[in-house]
């Protein structure tokens, strides 16, 4: 969505083409800058489809797989009550507790990875975006493959965890 607001005397638009609002007079840099402001506003949005791709909907299952994290990163310390739940566990899988605490390391680490590199990818776009003049005629186009980029990184590294996730 375009929004100008033009000031408290002035039209505020919603929803215009760049174009009629050049043709209406309002200047390149305000048009470039709402554009930019439009396209941070979708790049937190596929962020956020993105880190709700990859956490349980659950937050008492989300709970649960960090705890086994933790006990996977410390065995040597871990509670003995807790590992006992976890060779349950791994009876049950028809696992060893090597083989649990090896697949539980595994998806811990791909998850990580997905969740950190959103991070990065919504912060390298923004600042790619900042960094387009408001005023450069190419603006749109330049929006278009910043974001374009930024999306078929992001989809084919998820796709690689998720793979990597699947397979484990």
């Amino acid at each position: 969505m375009l929004y100008i607001d033009l000031g408290p005397d002035g039209p505020v638009y919603r929803n215009a083409d760049p174009q009629w609002l050049q043709e209406q007079g309002v200047s390149a840099s305000v048009i470039g800058a709402a554009l930019k402001s439009s396209a941070r506003n979708q790049v937190a949005k596929v962020a956020n489809d993105y880190r709700a791709r990859v956490s349980s909907t659950s937050a008492g299952k989300l709970a649960a797989y960090k705890i086994k994290e933790e006990i996977a990163r410390s065995l040597e310390t871990a509670d003995s009550d807790e590992l006992a739940l976890i060779d349950r566990e791994a009876t049950a899988r028809g696992q060893s507790r090597d083989e649990l605490i090896s697949v539980i390391s595994k998806k811990a680490q791909a998850f990580r990875k997905i969740a950190l590199l959103v991070e990065v990818i919504e912060a390298e776009t923004n600042a790619s975006l900042s960094a387009i003049s408001d005023s450069d005629p190419d603006i749109e186009a330049k929006i278009a493959n910043i974001f374009e980029a930024a999306k078929f990184e992001a989809d084919t590294e998820f796709d690689a965890a998720v793979a990597l996730i699947q397979g484990i």
